[in-house]
């Protein structure tokens, strides 16, 4: 399985090793999607891990890109669905630009987030998308 580069920091390693073993597989893959989308993009530069809110997050170095982060959904949450989850935030319009494109294919919560059931695979172009449209969102607003 692919899960991207090498951790740099070894307190993004553990947050990932924390994630139950049900949805680290997937959070993994989403890593790796997360790096080869940035480096296919022309601009984006390298792209930056670090933990926000005890969760992987992911920004460009060269701040062409607005944050986004990968996390564990618990039961009981909104929708009730438990799982795992993309993370955008909220102040920004990306999330009512997925439901535009993608709302009859993601499961879009609020306004920042794509979640997945447990054992349920993402899908990878429409996620790598979407991973692109945050990744140049200083870019284009």
């Amino acid at each position: 399985m692919n899960v991207g580069p090498q951790f740099d920091d070894p307190s993004v390693r553990a947050a990932y090793d924390a994630f139950s073993g049900s949805v680290k597989p997937d959070l993994l893959a989403l890593r790796a999607l997360a790096f080869e989308t940035a480096a296919g993009l022309a601009g984006v530069g390298p792209l930056s891990e670090a933990l926000k809110w005890g969760q992987p997050a992911f920004v460009t170095k060269n701040r062409t890109g607005s944050t986004f982060r990968l996390g564990q959904v618990r039961a009981g949450t909104t929708g009730d669905i438990s799982g795992y989850a993309v993370y955008f935030l909220c102040q920004t319009s990306l999330v009512a630009g997925f439901r535009e494109e993608y709302g009859d294919v993601l499961r879009l919560e609020g306004s920042r987030e794509i979640r997945f059931k447990t054992g349920e695979k993402f899908p990878r172009a429409i996620v790598s998308h979407c991973f692109a449209q945050a990744l140049t969102y200083n870019i284009s607003v």
